[in-house]
This record gives structure tokens, sequence and C-alpha cells, in this order.
């Protein structure tokens, strides 16, 4: 009879270390597993009150999810407009986000993957939804694969719709 009480006793207190060392684990910060140092960042929806001048990821970075982020770089010295368009897929589809730094007089501006590569791009491929506020997020009936196996590819984005011919920014994809 005293074994089974010992027994009981000895089951109570090993059930109740377990479940404080369960929420001594749980309440510890999360930490960063991302030991190859590869920047994935999630797309967010527009946010109208960023400043443009976020921090630019290098040009073309590969992602463990299946993305890439292409650096839009200023093709304009008169408007020197730059940032990055991220690619990420969703099902069967790509999302393009570009990021680009606001310049004044400029807003409404198209947004294109053509063939080709920067800074004199080919044929429209894709039709982004325009650049507003230095933010764009649109998404194309392509998957990732499928791009990259039509590379060279370049996002371009354009002055105005009036002005279509000036270009402000441009990266390839690669």
């Amino acid at each position: 009879m005293d074994y089974m009480r010992l027994n009981t006793a000895l089951l109570i207190s090993i059930l109740i270390i377990l479940l404080l060392g369960g929420l001594v684990l749980l309440s510890q910060p999360k930490q960063n597993n991302n030991i190859l140092g590869i920047n994935n960042p999630t797309p967010t929806t527009t946010d109208q009150n960023t400043t443009g001048n976020e921090p630019i990821i290098p040009s073309t970075t590969p992602y463990l999810s299946g993305g890439m982020t292409v650096d839009l770089a200023s093709i304009n010295e008169n408007l020197k407009q730059s940032g990055t368009a991220t690619l990420t897929e969703e099902g069967d589809k790509v999302k393009v986000v570009i990021n680009l730094n606001t310049v004044s007089g400029l807003d409404n501006q198209p947004a294109h993957i053509h063939t080709g590569s920067c800074p004199n791009p080919g044929k429209v491929v894709f039709t982004l939804n325009s650049v507003k506020n230095g933010k764009s997020e649109t998404l194309i009936d392509a998957g990732l694969e499928s791009l990259k196996n039509s590379l060279p590819l370049a996002i371009n984005v354009h002055k105005s719709s009036q002005e279509s011919t000036v270009y402000t920014a441009c990266g390839n994809l690669e």
C-alpha cells in the first residue's frame, strides 16, 4: 500500500515538473532558426504610412520559400527612384510587391514585367498594378518556375501613363 502512494506521489511530481517545464519553454522568445542567413519577409498589404526609405534587400536574393527579391535600380538621373520588387508564390500564381522610395510629382506609375533586361527591356509580358505612393501589389497568373523558364525578364516602372517611354526604375529577374 505504501508503494502505491509513493508511486502516485512520484507520478504526480513528474507531471508537475513536465507541466512547469513546458510553460517555461512556451514563455521563451522565439529564436531565429535561419542558419543560412537568408532574409525571407512576408509580403504585406500596401501601407500608405511608410516613408519609402525602408532598407533595400540585395538584388535577386533567392528564398527558401520559393520566391525572390529584385533590386529596382534608378535608371533616371533626374528622378532617382529605386527600391525592390518581392515575388512570392501563392498557389499557382505569383504575388509581385513593389516598394519604391517616393519622389515628389510621381504617382500612379505603370509597372510591368518585360522580356529582356535593364536598362532597355523588351515587350510587356505582364501588366502590374500601377505604383501609387511608392507601392504596388499584383497577383499574376504564372508560377515562379514558369517565370524562371522565361528568362531574361525585367520589372520596369514608368514615370506615368502619359510618359510611358520614361523609365524610373528597373530590375532583372535572375
